[in-house]
């Protein structure tokens, strides 16, 4: 009976010592989780708005506005390093490589007119436009605004309202 016994109690302090390594293992994993999570948070702040490149800027036009004439293009180029600026465009079903320049220039524009796009010049048809900020590290910053219809010489679609 007593060996049946000691047993009985050998398998419960090896079941208890299990239970507090498990039960430590879990409080460990917590606290490395947490640690983690720290360092990473540390890094997020200090570290990556010094990694992240900033983009130029288009208010004016809008993906999926219409043109006509004269068009002013503003927005934002004052970024950091910027040495110089392309204003462009391209027909959206023709080589996304080729590219048209509309202004080019060495003056960054704060929330400004950053070129005059005369739409006269081309068919009517959809367009792209892109602004590239050039750095003075070599690299550039770009933005580019999709969908946009010219239509000097055929009517302006108008959106058809949905029944409700």
């Amino acid at each position: 009976m007593s060996l049946a016994l000691s047993l009985d109690l050998n398998l419960i302090i090896t079941i208890c010592i299990f239970i507090r390594f498990v039960l430590n293992l879990s409080i460990a994993m917590s606290t490395l989780f947490r640690a983690s999570l720290l360092v990473l948070f540390a890094f997020c702040l200090v570290w990556a708005p010094a990694l992240a490149v900033d983009a130029p800027q288009v208010s004016f036009p809008r993906p999926g506005d219409a043109l006509q004439g004269l068009v002013v293009i503003t927005g934002s180029t004052d970024l950091a390093g910027a040495q110089s600026v392309e204003v462009s465009f391209n027909y959206s079903s023709s080589n996304p490589d080729t590219w048209f320049l509309i202004q080019q220039s060495r003056a960054a524009v704060k929330e400004g007119a950053l070129a005059v796009w005369d739409t006269t010049t081309i068919a009517d048809g959809y367009y792209r436009l892109r602004v590239q900020v050039f750095l003075q590290d070599g690299n550039k910053a770009e933005v580019i605004v999709p969908g946009l219809r010219v239509r000097n010489y055929t009517p302006v679609e108008t959106e058809t309202p949905t029944p409700s």
